[in-house]
């Protein structure tokens, strides 16, 4: 008598869960703020940068940033597992910018408070040849995060969205 009951049930879960997975919206489109913290463009009274990332609900997609002088600065991202101020040990190619552990302090006052914690990285190019790199942690249960971003022009930002 078990298996009887087992059966439609089991069909009925995996038809709900088809169901849920439909409804995840695949082209999610999320804005967050650049504050320039240090380098030519931190100046008195400089206005916040808009970064919009696309493909937010998969947890990797593409973003986009404009910098003061028009430039377009388009990438991808993609957010991963447990946190390491470490997480961008690849080699700093010319005209690069990795992000350190002294970056998370210079802004958030201890690196090794971020350990463990959901987190994510981004790399773009400009069309006027910046590069920009950008390390991130996410709330996953308010769905908000902050970060660090460089860019080749000596720019260190907060990142919030």
């Amino acid at each position: 008598m078990k298996k009887r009951f087992a059966r439609p049930i089991l069909i009925l879960l995996i038809v709900l869960l088809a169901a849920l997975t439909a409804c995840i919206p695949q082209g999610v489109t999320r804005s967050g703020n650049l504050i320039p913290a240090s380098g030519p463009l931190a100046q008195p009274g400089a206005q916040a940068l808009r970064i919009v990332f696309n493909g937010v609900a998969t947890g990797r997609g593409s973003f986009q940033v404009t910098l003061p002088g028009g430039e377009a600065i388009q990438g991808n991202y993609e957010t991963m597992g447990g946190f390491s101020a470490d997480a961008t040990a690849d080699a700093q190619a010319p005209g690069q910018t990795g992000i350190t552990g002294a970056d998370w302090q210079a802004l958030y006052g201890n690196a090794n408070a971020m350990v463990g914690q959901i987190s994510g990285q981004g790399a773009g190019r400009g069309d006027m040849g910046t590069f920009f790199r950008m390390q991130y942690i996410v709330d996953a249960m308010v769905n908000r995060g902050f970060g660090v971003a460089k860019d080749s022009r000596g720019n260190l930002y907060q990142l919030k969205f």
